[in-house]
């Protein structure tokens, strides 16, 4: 008996302790970058889901004039209502539309027109709390408890009521962070509003508009219902009302924490379409089991990459990242397929894969899309489909897309390398042979020529380089950025090229991306904006420049941002340069911490700590430098992400880096190596695409000292260099690190 009781107590103990341990969905702060930097957001969304629904708290700051790229910031003091598309991590402000927001009030809405404007309705809010999949709060003004959870196409809110005669859902239209007005609404029945929002003018840029169609249902019927237009409201109105400052609302009467569920469905095709969405995605009202469903979802999404060890706030920082690269692109398609097309608006449908959208690819094909080809390979087919789509829809490859609409926003060609380095992984079930063409004509069609991809690619092509003082029709934003960019397209391109067997086109594009070495300038060593006549314009101080629009001849940066900005042929910057020369001034970009030489916020230099790996004997300081940045730059509060996240591209980096990997150069297949932050990584590899089903990498630490590396094998094999090859990782196995606090 004794001895049963004692084999019970411990099965209890481990039941007790398995159920106690933390999932990787648990790690996750969804607050980490909802402060000054970051632009993320506390949203509830499914993975790359359609729908991303939360709280408008800026919507005084934007009335006013101000710049604010997401729709949530945390501390501020109003939230007016709820969005159901949004964007997470950009620059630029879109989306951010279809507010509904749930209110109490003393008099019917019909009898104050002044309750309907959100100025007069916001409310404050306290109890705030999210998840991956689910955010809540309660709105003091009203003592309303507000939840909301998502499957992908379509947000379920809870909202939980005190005793009131007058309970409303006011769905306002009017207000977003789009800057194109207008919309439509009808209220259909006392449980059902349909209409559209209209969208576009990302980045302040002239691009066409577009309609995000909408369908919200009620799970309790309405006493009363409205719409108003320009502070005109009218009664139990039916017809569809359009314009630009256009809404509907429904009344109801409510006991006390009585709760009203309400579903939206989206869809960028129709009405009909974000109907049928619903019907799929949720034919029933459930709120409860749609948030159970999420967090099983984004549980095993962020399980494909298992840590052990580190401190509980390397976990949080970790998932949170990783949390973050999964939120865009996101779903474009409805549930049957239908999307609109490139450009043009015609609706297509998608066949045997998802159409996707928000390609902010000047950010994400550095690090983004090497990290999703890796872990989510399937994921990446139907990004890279979706983009050669988008080719054959609109004649183009994307640059900045958002909702099949080109913003044009940043430079270069950044679609190439992500389509190159995909194919090289091993992901190549995908319409290659277009693919190809869509390459070749971007790169040897001119601006001249109709080309809107690659202004200054005429000077670019003929001379070697595009003159600070002739940059062609298009105006080039950053002579010297942009020329860099269309270098490491055309290196992806020849590495295309020569997997294809095309060696003529492998040397044509191989010797055209050697092109940046007309821009360094061996007076000053800097890769510097040359004039027409061949000479170098000087950049005085080119370490204090920083942020929009950046230095002459540079986008968003320094001359020292952009000085090793070359990854396709660092051993041939060194050998311009000098080995002394290089090792000095990069240092110099981590050691002299009152400058801005080092720009973690942003995109061009964010590969630097890596850069020491190809100066042999210096690599210890890759390890160093790479550490100071995750803690420098990282942490779990509101501010812990440096700058915009930029779709999810400061948080691939800090994955990457606490793995101890880092792709310094899409394309190329080797991955830099530093520490692993933790003792035991477990990454899991579909099979569908790898020939391995996992690689584990085991750094175990004495203490967190343990920073440096004094050997690592794969598989048994000792590594004479600090570089993994992606098939090092893909064909599975062990990679085991002996770390010191010592270099």
């Amino acid at each position: 008996m004794k001895k049963n009781t004692l084999t019970t107590c411990i099965l209890l103990l481990i039941a007790y302790s398995l159920h106690a341990q933390k999932l990787p969905v648990d790690y996750v702060n969804t607050f980490i970058g909802t402060g000054k930097t970051g632009n993320t957001n506390p949203y509830a969304q499914m993975p790359w889901g359609m729908v991303s629904v939360g709280p408008m708290n800026v919507l005084d700051r934007v009335s006013k004039g101000e710049w604010i790229s997401s729709g949530y910031k945390h501390g501020e003091k109003n939230i007016a209502g709820f969005t159901q598309v949004n964007l997470s991590g950009t620059g630029c402000p879109d989306l951010g539309c279809v507010l509904v927001m749930p209110t109490v009030s003393k008099r019917s809405l019909v009898e104050d027109v002044n309750l309907l404007n959100p100025k007069n309705y916001q409310s404050g809010y306290t109890d705030e709390s999210s998840l991956p999949g689910y955010y809540a709060a309660k709105l003091t003004s009203y003592g309303i408890k507000a939840e909301m959870t998502a499957t992908n196409r379509v947000s379920i809110s809870r909202y939980t009521f005190p005793a009131s005669a007058n309970s409303n859902i006011i769905v306002n239209l009017a207000d977003a962070l789009t800057v194109k007005k207008g919309g439509s609404i009808k209220v259909v029945s006392s449980t059902e509003i349909e209409g559209f929002k209209v969208v576009g003018g990302f980045c302040n840029k002239w691009s066409p508009m577009a309609n995000v169609y909408f369908v919200i249902k009620l799970s309790k019927p309405a006493k009363l219902s409205g719409v108003w237009k320009d502070g005109v409201c009218l009664q139990n109105y039916n017809r569809e009302i359009a314009g630009d400052n256009v809404g509907a609302f429904l009344s109801f009467t409510t006991s006390s924490d009585e709760a009203i569920e309400v579903k939206v469905a989206v869809s960028y095709t129709s009405i009909n379409n974000a109907r049928q969405n619903m019907k799929m995605e949720q034919a029933y009202f459930s709120f409860d089991d749609v948030l159970e469903n999420s967090k099983n979802r984004w549980n095993k999404e962020l399980s494909k990459i298992l840590v052990e060890g580190g401190s509980d706030s390397d976990r949080t920082i970790f998932y949170t990242a990783l949390y973050h690269i999964l939120i865009h692109p996101s779903l474009l398609s409805d549930f049957n397929g239908s999307y609109p097309a490139m450009m043009s608006g015609d609706i297509r449908r998608a066949v045997g894969y998802s159409r996707y959208n928000v390609f902010s690819l000047w950010d994400t094909y550095r690090n983004v899309h090497p990290l999703l080809s890796l872990i989510y390979p399937e994921k990446q087919l139907d990004m890279l489909q979706s983009m050669i789509d988008m080719y054959k829809e609109s004649g183009w490859l994307p640059k900045w897309e958002l909702y099949s609409r080109e913003s044009y926003v940043m430079v270069g060609d950044p679609a190439i390398p992500v389509i190159v380095d995909s194919y090289l992984r091993g992901i190549k079930d995908f319409e290659v042979n277009t693919a190809w063409e869509a390459m070749f004509k971007s790169a040897m069609v001119t601006e001249e020529n109709g080309n809107p991809l690659r202004p200054g690619s005429s000077k670019f092509n003929t001379l070697g380089y595009i003159p600070e003082n002739d940059k062609g029709r298009d105006n080039v934003w950053g002579s010297v950025s942009t020329g860099l960019e269309y270098c490491i397209a055309d290196w992806n391109i020849a590495q295309f090229a020569k997997a294809l067997g095309k060696e003529n086109d492998y040397q044509i594009f191989l010797n055209r991306s050697m092109n940046y070495k007309n821009y360094f300038d061996p007076a000053t060593l800097f890769l510097s904006p040359r004039l027409s006549d061949g000479s170098f314009l000087t950049i005085k101080n080119p370490n204090r420049v920083k942020g929009y629009p950046g230095a002459t001849g540079f986008v968003e940066g320094t001359p020292y941002n952009y000085n090793f900005m070359v990854p396709h042929d660092i051993p041939g910057l060194v050998k311009l340069m000098g080995k002394k020369n290089f090792s000095e001034r990069l240092e110099y970009c981590f050691t002299e911490t009152d400058t801005l030489a080092f720009d973690m916020t942003n995109e061009p230099d964010i590969a630097y700590p890596y850069l020491f790996n190809y100066l042999k004997g210096e690599e210890w300081k890759t390890q160093k430098y790479v550490n100071q940045c995750i803690r420098n730059y990282f942490n779990t509060t509101v501010d812990g992400i440096p700058g915009d996240d930029d779709c999810g591209t400061m948080s691939a980096w800090l994955v990457f880096s606490m793995m101890g990997i880092y792709p310094d150069c899409p394309g190329n297949m080797n991955y830099q190596v530093s520490a692993p932050v933790f003792d035991r990584i477990s990454i899991k590899l579909n099979e569908k695409f790898y020939t391995g089903n996992e690689m584990t990498i085991l750094a175990p630490k004495k203490s967190a000292d343990d920073i440096y590396i004094e050997s690592f094998n794969v598989n048994n094999v000792p590594s004479k260099t600090f570089v993994l090859n992606h098939q090092d990782i893909v064909k599975g196995g062990i990679i085991n690190f002996v770390l010191s606090p010592k270099r």
